[in-house]
């Protein structure tokens, strides 16, 4: 499936208990206000603008390229992929109430995109994820990245500002998986209220050196 030059708006949602400004379809849940599964998809050059949704975007198993979108305005996550593969490119996330992009048992590169005003993580990588970040830039959120659940994030020349929480964080949260790993590489960082949040046991190395780990109960941060 194509989507080029595609505008989707007020996007209301399927299922009352996870979108609350959405239609109650016969006990149908659905989180995305667009919802893709079992697919192979590219979205390029759409908008999606004022939505209700739990995820404005979510892809479920399946393949995708989003290229030179926008996610602007979303009452909770922008996009949200679930055992995926793909590439999140030259996209811009603005005034977004959840996160920014949200990946689970995924592969994915995010390249070029810049995120702004995100109410909590900007980029989120759990649940045994592979991310590879580059070349994007990170404007007000809780966090800027956050490794999690026996995830790996591999980060190049990145800029973090403005984080209310943390710059890059890494923590286990469920207890059938384990901790976060990040690796940076020419990660600038400026006016954060604190740089790294790294949990005893998860690990996060930048240039080279490994940064110092701490205690604390994730269930603090949520």
């Amino acid at each position: 499936s194509l989507f080029e030059n595609v505008h989707f708006s007020k996007l209301g949602g399927t299922g009352m208990i996870v979108n609350p400004h959405g239609i109650e379809k016969d006990g149908w849940v659905m989180t995305g206000g667009i919802n893709v599964l079992d697919a192979e998809v590219h979205f390029k050059s759409c908008r999606f603008e004022d939505c209700f949704t739990e995820d404005a975007l979510n892809v479920f198993s399946s393949t995708f390229t989003l290229e030179g979108s926008k996610f602007i305005n979303c009452s909770s996550d922008g996009f949200d992929g679930d055992f995926v593969n793909g590439t999140v490119k030259r996209c811009e996330f603005i005034n977004i109430m959840g996160d920014g992009v949200d990946f689970s048992g995924s592969s994915v590169s995010v390249e070029d995109t810049i995120f702004y005003n995100i109410e909590d993580k900007a980029i989120s990588v759990g649940e045994a994820s592979n991310v590879k970040i580059s070349d994007s830039n990170v404007n007000i959120a809780n966090f800027g990245i956050v490794s999690k659940d026996l995830s790996n994030a591999h980060c190049v020349d990145i800029l973090i500002k403005n984080t209310r929480i943390a710059g890059v964080s890494c923590y286990q949260k469920k207890n059938n998986f384990g901790p976060g790993n990040v690796v940076l590489s020419n990660v600038r960082f400026e006016d954060l209220n604190k740089t790294f949040l790294i949990q005893t046991g998860s690990s996060a190395k930048t240039d080279g050196t490994f940064i110092d780990t701490e205690e604390f109960l994730t269930s603090s941060l949520y």
